[in-house]
Parts: C-alpha cells; structure tokens; sequence
C-alpha cells in the first residue's frame, strides 16, 4: 500500500494513527472506513485522511517515461574498473 498518512496527520504515533495503522494490518484496505477511525481531536478532516489513503497496491512502471533498454549498455561503469584489475593481476604475477 502506498499511502501518504504521515502528511496529513501530525502525530503519527497518536491515536488516530495507531488505529489506522492496525486496521490496515488486519486486512482493511477501505480508505473511507479508515478515515472513521480519526479520533475527535485530530485537525485533518474524514475527507482528506481518506484521500491520503488512497495509495495503489504495487506500483507500475510507465512506459513513457522508462524505455524498455537502458539508455546505456548494463555493466559500462564497470569496464574500466576490470581494466584496472587486469593490470594490477599482471603486476602481482611478475
């Protein structure tokens, strides 16, 4: 679940979060019956706890903005690195 409580509520250690918390742990996934678990003194409304609950389940990559191949070959920072290593295993055979 990707969701944003800690913006909303203040203290996140507080009653309203602790409840939130442990419903979610116990399965709930509903971000309106979430928000009923507010606690009178929290300053955040029903409407905006619950539509800071209103994560995704997974995240998906989108494909406009991340190309199928890298931009550039896998493994390129480590060439010359390997390079390095190979000259120094020449050194220590001598």
């Amino acid at each position: 679940m990707n969701i944003q409580l800690h913006k909303v509520i203040t203290d996140i250690t507080g009653v309203t979060s602790m409840r939130i918390i442990e419903a979610i742990l116990d399965g709930e996934r509903d971000p309106i019956k979430l928000a009923q678990l507010k606690h009178r003194n929290a300053r955040s409304s029903h409407e905006t706890i619950a539509k800071s609950l209103e994560g995704e389940e997974s995240r998906t990559v989108d494909r406009k903005r991340w190309p199928a191949e890298p931009p550039v070959p896998f493994g390129w920072p480590l060439k010359p690195l390997e390079r390095v290593i190979q000259l120094w295993e020449a050194t220590t055979e001598e």
